[in-house]
């Protein structure tokens, strides 16, 4: 009976609390909108109060734009306001230059401490420098270089590639202005010279050049060079030996001389890369082979011999200098996924952020992300081929889709975006929309050259060989 008459005591007060809130809701005027609307059921109440309930937007966050620096500007070097420039003849007048490179484990502001910036220019430029550049996102490897004016900091350069950089110039008011900028490319033609003791690979590493420029010269002459195997039979070994060794001590050599005529790029010193390779000649003694580089009137080019006559190279040319094969085409399991898929390409392994260049002359069709591929740079070529470079690090700035590149043009750089375990280049060929092996795809001959483009060929040609043989090439 007590606890009946306590549970009924509760009820009483719930319900005195409840109404009492009731009433308490009703005298507080609402604070939002409300509107009257005729009653659906015609009852004597006359129209009714809807309450509409309070929206409460949320305050959108304020998206902050993110400014992009001026895009391939190059500062004159004979402007006296220009900043990062460097004449031939070396940095400007009263200006005091120290370079380093972040190294392992050391931190970006220790790095500047060392090149001797302030502390306050250090605070000052990494406000600056935030819309573009994280100093704490910086790598090992970059390189910065400062110029001082009277032991003030004038400008400051952050190299980030082989030829993007940012630089930034103090101003009036003490603030750094900055700005990407495009490190001049220096192409210079020089002569390649050596004997074919072996294959093009090795001839070319023996005379002081890359791996890749043999391969490039092999897929033009690919039965010059005396090959010696262990699956062939010792009578063929015997006459390759024999080819590639003098009979006696002290006689010339009978295997085949090689000259070519090579455009290297060079970025304030540094090797970039090879351009194109104008002019080849190998020497067999009683046989001269030449194939020179021809661009004919409607702007193709391709290589010809030294009667004119089109010639076909065996492969495409390298995307990637000094890098080795880590997994061919065909199916294979993914590494990632841990099931066996079609793999549509190859892939080059190479150090993160080494350069990326074009195989043959074509047009950018993507420059971008693209899924599981990431930053993709995708060119097509004449006769319906398309290359595609994957897994890149960063595309090359100022590459944009239209533009046309040429042979060792720079698309990027080796990274690990995307769907990737580690640094590689992921390179797939496609001919008229389908797959191909990238090792078997053989690119066209060039059309036949006309009565008039074979004469000025053949004096091209003959300027070209007048230079091998000049004392100054």
């Amino acid at each position: 009976m007590t606890s009946f008459r306590r549970r009924g005591v509760g009820g009483a007060l719930g319900i005195l609390v409840a109404s009492a809130t009731v009433e308490a809701w009703a005298a507080v005027p609402p604070a939002v909108a409300y509107f009257t609307a005729p009653d659906p059921l015609g009852s004597e109440m006359g129209p009714r109060q809807l309450l509409v309930p309070p929206v409460r937007r949320q305050p959108r966050p304020k998206r902050r734009p993110a400014p992009r620096p001026v895009v391939a500007r190059r500062w004159a070097p004979d402007d006296p306001e220009s900043a990062c420039a460097e004449t031939e003849s070396g940095p400007q007048r009263g200006l005091r230059l120290v370079e380093g490179t972040l190294r392992p484990g050391q931190k970006p502001r220790a790095l500047l401490r060392e090149l001797g910036v302030s502390g306050k220019d250090i605070r000052r430029m990494a406000k600056d420098f935030r819309p573009w550049v994280r100093l704490h996102r910086m790598r090992p490897g970059h390189e910065v270089k400062a110029a001082f004016r009277k032991g003030r900091l004038t400008w400051i350069r952050h190299r980030v590639g082989i030829r993007e950089a940012y630089c930034a110039r103090r101003d009036a008011k003490g603030r750094f202005a900055v700005l990407t900028d495009l490190l001049p490319l220096r192409t210079e033609l020089e002569l390649v010279e050596g004997v074919l003791l072996g294959p093009w690979a090795d001839a070319l590493v023996a005379s002081g050049e890359r791996r890749a420029l043999g391969l490039f010269a092999d897929a033009l002459f690919p039965k010059s060079a005396p090959r010696i195997s262990k699956r062939k039979s010792k009578k063929k070994n015997r006459k390759a030996r024999k080819l590639a060794e003098p009979p006696f001590k002290g006689a010339p050599v009978q295997a085949p001389i090689f000259r070519m005529l090579v455009e290297k790029r060079f970025v304030e010193g540094r090797f970039l890369g090879y351009g194109a390779v104008p002019y080849i000649e190998v020497d067999h003694g009683a046989k001269v082979r030449t194939a020179v580089r021809f661009e004919r009137g409607d702007g193709i080019s391709g290589y010809y011999d030294q009667d004119g006559e089109p010639i076909s190279p065996s492969r495409l040319r390298a995307p990637v200098l000094d890098a080795f094969l880590t997994s061919g085409y065909g199916r294979r399991r993914h590494p990632i996924l841990r099931r066996w898929r079609m793999h549509r390409g190859v892939d080059y392994g190479a150090p993160r952020g080494t350069a990326v260049f074009a195989v043959e002359s074509g047009v950018i069709e993507h420059a971008g992300r693209r899924g599981p591929l990431g930053n993709l740079v995708s060119v097509g070529h004449a006769d319906g081929l398309a290359t595609r470079h994957a897994h890149l690090e960063r595309i090359a700035s100022g590459l944009l889709v239209g533009d046309r590149v040429e042979a060792g043009d720079l698309l990027g750089y080796v990274g690990s975006t995307g769907l990737s375990t580690a640094p590689h280049l992921h390179f797939e060929t496609l001919v008229n929309g389908k797959y191909r092996d990238p090792r078997k795809v053989r690119p066209k001959a060039p059309p036949p050259l006309t009565d008039e483009e074979r004469e000025r060929f053949l004096s091209a040609a003959a300027q070209l060989r007048d230079r091998l043989f000049e004392p100054n090439s």
